[in-house]
């Protein structure tokens, strides 16, 4: 797939500036450090993308098997079904915004713990029900056609008679809910002063949302090494198991990008290489991200949207990460600071293309991105004129000959060691 440049999101981690007046006490300029007025405001330091919820309709039933099951049984399961999907109905009206009651659920830190609770509590009852079922009555496994709708791929207008199937829908939604939870406590919901504990749950949704799409790939495996069902109908399993692991990859890239937001917080003035090192890892995190996105064949715009947004992201990025691995370095060591700030001027040129082609209308933004690659560009540009300025008027250093490495990549988001709770029948 050749993924167009016409898409942008990011998060940016404002560095510090001086301002110079006319007579500065050169003692001070190690200490003179304020953060751009730009990134004051929390609403702007945030944009995540909208992940599509998958539609579903009430199963079919398969005529060609028989199952010796009793009403109650599939009365009792078809009520969990209905549980989850009311679940899901709510929040695609909250993402249509077709009303608000799970705006209301989520307006609080103890509001948002519980619908995830609710949510994760409804989906493991079902999902434990259809399996328990399955592993007591095998044939139950293609008693129903499952329909779900694929807005992330080529439209799929068919169903088909297999439990896990039915199993990746579930699943996927919840991976894609909790996304969109973050989404709306960092891009939505966020106020002046309400960030910190904000990100601290958009984080735990993100990360608990990776493994729901690790889910999803390993029941698209099974699926896979285990055919079951008697229509004669292929499921498109390779592209179902690369969307998750696309998916899984996106969800702890966005978590990593609040650690990288979180350490730079603790520590403005980079005494310490956290952040730096935060940082070269969310770079190649969204590395990974394209990597899994280009192997993925759809003409989905939605699709097309958040994989190109991931382009640019791995672009800012690359760019910030040497951003941010110049500021710490240049206190220890202006020549090799100023190194790494040499070698991330091509990355920086890239980021300012973006700009500049957007203005023009050469190049089509979506998720209203071009104030915020704006205010990336400015914080790029700032930062490295903070450096030049400290280093002609303090140390008067010249970048090293030798090219200074990134630091060392430091992991923070990883996937939860989780599995099912239950034995794939197939």
């Amino acid at each position: 797939m050749n993924l167009r440049r016409n898409a942008f999101e990011i998060t940016v981690f404002p560095f510090v500036r001086f301002k110079l007046k006319p007579i500065f006490p050169i003692s001070c300029l190690s200490h003179c450090h304020r953060e751009l007025d730009m990134f004051n405001n929390d609403a702007l330091k945030y944009v995540l993308p909208i992940i599509p919820v998958r539609q579903t309709e009430k199963p079919g039933v398969n005529s060609q098997v028989e199952v010796d099951l009793s009403s109650s049984d599939k009365k009792a399961v078809g009520k969990e079904r209905d549980a989850c999907i009311k679940l899901f109905d709510d929040f695609y009206k909250h993402l249509v915004r077709k009303e608000n009651s799970v705006d209301d659920k989520l307006s609080t830190s103890a509001g948002c713990e519980k619908y995830v609770k609710d949510l994760v509590d409804s989906i493991d009852e079902y999902t434990s029900s259809l399996a328990n079922i399955v592993s007591k009555t095998p044939k139950f496994a293609s008693l129903q056609y499952f329909y779900w709708s694929s807005p992330l791929t080529d439209k799929q207008e068919m169903a088909f008679d297999d439990y896990r199937y039915e199993l990746l829908g579930v699943y996927y939604n919840v991976g894609a809910i909790l996304m969109n939870i973050a989404q709306y406590l960092l891009c939505v919901r966020v106020t002046v002063g309400t960030l910190s504990f904000l990100e601290k749950d958009a984080y735990r949704a993100l990360i608990k949302a990776s493994a729901y799409f690790h889910f999803c790939a390993n029941i698209a495996d099974n699926m896979k090494e285990h055919e079951i069902g008697v229509a004669q109908v292929s499921i498109p399993l390779d592209v179902e198991k690369e969307m998750a692991i696309f998916l899984e990859s996106l969800a702890l890239a966005q978590a990593q990008e609040i650690g990288v937001s979180k350490a730079f917080s603790a520590d403005p003035k980079e005494n310490t290489e956290t952040t730096a090192r935060l940082s070269h890892q969310l770079f190649l995190m969204y590395e990974a991200v394209c990597t899994n996105a280009r192997t993925i064949n759809t003409r989905s715009k939605a699709f097309v949207d958040i994989s190109t947004l991931s382009i640019l992201k791995r672009d800012i990025f690359h760019a910030l990460a040497y951003q941010h691995a110049a500021s710490h370095l240049f206190n220890k060591n202006p020549g090799s600071g100023l190194s790494l700030l040499n070698q991330g001027l091509e990355r920086a040129t890239i980021v300012e293309d973006y700009l500049t082609k957007s203005q023009k209308g050469k190049l089509k933004l979506p998720f209203d991105a071009e104030r915020f690659v704006g205010l990336c560009t400015k914080n790029i540009r700032n930062n490295t004129e903070r450096l030049n300025k400290i280093n002609s008027l303090v140390h008067r250093a010249k970048p090293d000959s030798t090219k200074a490495p990134l630091p060392p990549p430091q992991p923070l988001a990883i996937r939860p060691d989780i599995s099912l709770s239950f034995r794939l029948e197939g």
